[in-house]
């Protein structure tokens, strides 16, 4: 179970890639220490990731699934259409914050998960990361 309480300061982001940008839209990211949270304004998206490393150019989630009861995550993808294709729900998903270029990746993974394999390829599901603009003090 992910807790989405945290005593570290949360930064907030508002980004859009290029679908989003067409469309009017946003996707929320907040990150602290221990966990990445990402909003989806038009499809309602909320989906929360643990942060495997964290320096001062990158913020980079664990791999997870985004079905629900896959995982030990409370949160997972409730509308596929904003999410990505329904032909990749078998995959594994990861944020990528860029904190010197601004820039939030999704990234999934370029086969379907599979108990024993360990190591993936990750490619960008929207092609170039959305561009950021922090919301409070700090990126």
């Amino acid at each position: 179970m992910v807790c989405s309480n945290s005593f570290a300061e949360k930064t907030k982001l508002k980004c859009q890639g290029v679908l989003e940008k067409i469309e009017g839209d946003f996707v929320y990211v907040n990150f602290d220490d221990k966990i990445i949270e990402v909003f989806q304004g038009a499809g309602g998206n909320k989906l929360q990731f643990y942060v495997k490393k964290k320096n001062e150019q990158w913020v980079i989630s664990h791999m997870r699934s985004v079905l629900k009861g896959d995982t030990e995550y409370d949160t997972h993808v409730t509308d596929w259409e904003y999410w990505d294709l329904e032909e990749y729900k078998k995959h594994l998903y990861q944020i990528q914050i860029d904190r010197l270029e601004g820039l939030v990746h999704i990234m999934r993974t370029v086969k379907p998960w599979k108990k024993s394999k360990k190591n993936y390829k990750l490619e960008n599901v929207g092609g170039i990361g959305m561009f950021c603009k922090k919301l409070g003090s700090k990126f």
